[in-house]
């Protein structure tokens, strides 16, 4: 079974169409139309060459020898196959295929540890746990799945979203809103581990305080207006934030201050000046 965006699953037939693509790109004509007459040369060209991880070709495999090199044919009598027959070339040849086939189980064995080997070299095992919190990588979404009109701008990760199923060690079934109209088994390539507000940033972005609701409205304490400035023709007052910090000092108008007692003690403090 495979998952979504995860085509190394199959990768003996993603290789294979890659292939006989590039072969039927070399050799058919510029309008397109005989694509279909070339597929039975194509395949006896694929059959007929030798496989990297096998060391033999199809046609060697099934038949014994490869076709353009087919000798006289064995003469098998009517009726009989090549376990009844008494032939002595039957029988050697019945035996030298069930060698090529062990052979070449034994190669494709070893080619698949080494693709293995080569595709683990960067990769990190990661262990994912029913209920733990990861995020989902967005490259492969767009539309109804994110948020903004234009992708690109949007998350590169969506979530958090809770593990539902650990279906094996590849892929997880994750808690997906009604919203996403996906498939929710995801390979374990497309996930990360979420952390939640992650110590070694909190020094860097302490906790900002929870706002005031005033007549419906969300307000910040103001702690101190430190200057004010003349903008288009209308005061402006650098107000610092009680529990912000000083990189986070803004400019307000005085309709955004109200009847604030920071702002009547910098009016007093600066009498004459304003």
């Amino acid at each position: 079974m495979s998952t979504a965006y995860h085509p190394q699953s199959d990768g003996q037939t993603e290789r294979t169409n890659r292939t006989l693509e590039q072969y039927l790109r070399f050799y058919v004509s510029h309008a397109g139309t005989d694509w279909d007459s070339l597929l039975t040369p194509a395949e006896f060209a694929y059959n007929n060459a030798s496989s990297a991880s096998s060391g033999m070709s199809p046609f060697h495999l099934v038949y014994g020898r490869n076709l353009n090199a087919i000798p006289s044919g064995l003469p098998l009598a009517k009726g009989q196959t090549p376990a009844t027959v008494s032939a002595p070339a039957a029988q050697e040849f019945t035996e030298k295929l069930d060698r090529l086939v062990a052979t070449a189980r034994d190669r494709l064995h070893s080619a698949q540890l080494h693709q293995a080997a080569q595709a683990n070299k960067g990769r990190a095992e990661i262990v994912f746990k029913v209920g733990e919190k990861v995020l989902l990588s967005a490259e492969h979404y767009s539309d109804d799945v994110l948020r903004a009109a234009t992708p690109k701008f949007d998350d590169r990760f969506l979530g958090p979203f809770t593990i539902k199923r650990v279906v094996s060690s590849g892929a997880c079934e994750l808690d997906l809103p009604a919203r996403f109209s996906i498939h929710p088994v995801m390979n374990v390539s497309q996930l990360k581990k979420f952390v939640d507000n992650p110590t070694e940033f909190a020094s860097r972005a302490p906790p900002r305080p929870s706002p005031v609701i005033v007549a419906g409205k969300e307000e910040y304490v103001v702690d101190e207006v430190l200057d004010h400035r003349k903008r288009y023709k209308k005061l402006e007052y650098l107000v610092r934030w009680r529990g912000f910090p000083e990189s986070e000092n803004s400019w307000e108008p005085e309709a955004n201050l109200g009847n604030n007692a920071s702002l009547k003690a910098y009016k007093r403090l600066k009498r004459g000046e304003m």
